[in-house]
């Protein structure tokens, strides 16, 4: 890299929003941003599921825990498979039946759940249509710490309905814009994958969101066994 080339803005994802990261990057990751869809781990003296995730990280590994957003969203993705299992057998109702439990109930359950944020763990997103939330934070390593850049305001994330955009992936070029051109080597053409939403914060690179395959990580708990 130029050392004399500078860059306004370099958004690295989620990937790099780990200590070891932060470690190996030393003073190359100055300026780094990421974006992330909850709240920063900095911050969570200010979301009570956040402090239990924590909690049960360091409960789990001591001293060497290391928090990340993957593991934030995993522990949403566990929160959605306890939800979608109480529903399928009535917790806390009148109509309570353990017996009810079964995989198919377990799914169909999953697919009618709307409306999750986690407890609060992060914005609201609608895992049975697979349409993320639009909330989002982005923060800037500083000095090897992590600092909120936008929203300004510790605490809140930025959730306009903007934030969200939807791709559209074709063979044809010419689909999208009439002034584009197909390649004519058809080995850098991608296959025909329809339109699709995809949500993503538009001040970041593509990122496909964990919370929108939920459903899936609730079969996989199924082809495990779990049960």
């Amino acid at each position: 890299m130029n050392p004399e080339k500078s860059f306004g803005f370099i958004s690295c994802g989620q990937k790099c929003y780990t200590p070891d990261w932060v470690a190996s990057a030393g003073e190359s990751g100055q300026g780094v941003s990421v974006w992330l869809p909850h709240l920063p781990i900095e911050e969570a003296e200010l979301n009570d599921e956040l402090l239990r995730y924590l909690f049960f990280m360091n409960l789990a590994h001591g001293a060497d825990s290391k928090p990340t957003a993957a593991g934030i969203a995993a522990w949403s993705a566990a929160l959605l498979f306890e939800e979608a299992v109480s529903r399928s057998v009535g917790t806390n109702s009148a109509s309570y039946k353990p017996e009810n439990l079964s995989q198919e109930g377990v799914l169909a359950a999953a697919q009618s759940i709307t409306f999750w944020d986690a407890r609060g763990l992060h914005g609201i997103s609608n895992p049975a249509d697979a349409i993320p939330s639009s909330c989002f934070v982005i923060m800037t390593l500083d000095d090897g710490l992590w600092k909120r850049e936008f929203p300004p305001r510790p605490g809140e994330l930025s959730c306009e309905d903007e934030n969200l955009v939807e791709l559209k992936a074709t063979t044809n070029l010419e689909e999208v814009e009439e002034e584009l051109e197909s390649p004519s080597d058809l080995s850098l053409r991608l296959p025909e994958f329809g339109c699709r939403k995809a949500g993503i914060p538009v001040s970041s690179p593509l990122n496909s969101s964990s919370l929108s395959s939920s459903i899936w990580l609730i079969e996989s708990f199924w082809a495990f066994n779990l049960m």
